[in-house]
């Protein structure tokens, strides 16, 4: 977890001038992707 919140942290900079690049399709692109890791972690979190 802390080394997620370093990298999540660290790679702002780059999302944030990505979006500057893409503009609105670029954002919804990069939530489709955060939901779609969140929905995988909570796939895995209920795996045995």
């Amino acid at each position: 977890p802390e080394a997620r919140a370093a990298f999540r942290e660290a790679s702002q900079p780059v999302r944030e001038q990505f979006i500057e690049m893409t503009g609105e399709d670029g954002r919804q692109l990069l939530e489709e992707i955060k939901a779609t890791i969140k929905e995988y972690e909570r796939q895995q979190s209920q795996k045995p």
